[in-house]
């Protein structure tokens, strides 16, 4: 499996396309700057399947509309909370910036630790990992593990926001970093 990073404008957040070589699918784990994803999806001639999201902060979801406006047949799969959160301004934090940001499609896929999934022909396997907020997920696809920000290496998990929790946030820590280590899992953090 190949992982292409961008780095988005918005607080260095990061969108990653996972691809397959000689297979014409890509996925997306959160979705910021909609160009530089468009861009690569479509010079390579990709067929975008569909959008994962750690969670609902504004950071990590503001291309979905774009990219749901271009590829319309895709689904948005998140937490039952992060759904929430793709329709408040309140709960996506973006309230907080110069234009608050509302998702506006139904096409969302509600996943969690029991939610049976596979892509490229790999298991998806589903961790809740609250604690920065309330939505959290993480995903393990391989040998990679896409945590968010529920953990990001050498970084403390911030928790100011209304819906983090300190305690829940460092049980989530050591699960990620557990999972990690056992398996020997390349982190794929959200900044």
């Amino acid at each position: 499996m190949q992982v292409y990073t961008i780095i988005n404008s918005i607080f260095k957040s990061k969108t990653y396309i996972l691809t397959e070589q000689g297979r014409s699918e890509a996925w997306i784990i959160d979705c910021g700057d909609i160009i530089p994803i468009i861009d690569y999806i479509e010079t390579n001639k990709f067929l975008l399947k569909g959008v994962f999201i750690t969670h609902s902060h504004f950071d990590h979801i503001y291309g979905l509309n774009e990219i749901v406006e271009r590829y319309p047949n895709i689904h948005v799969y998140i937490s039952n909370r992060g759904e929430e959160g793709l329709y408040s301004q309140k709960y996506n934090l973006s309230e907080f910036n110069e234009t608050p940001w509302i998702y506006r499609y139904r096409n969302v896929k509600i996943v969690n630790e029991l939610s049976e999934m596979s892509i490229l022909n790999r298991p998806v396997k589903i961790y809740s990992t609250p604690g920065h907020d309330v939505s959290c997920l993480s995903f393990k696809i391989d040998e990679y593990f896409f945590t968010g920000d529920s953990y990001i290496p050498g970084i403390k998990t911030f928790t100011g926001w209304p819906l983090s929790n300190k305690e829940e946030a460092l049980n989530s820590k050591e699960k990620i970093v557990g999972i990690a280590n056992k398996g020997k899992l390349i982190i794929k953090a959200g900044h």
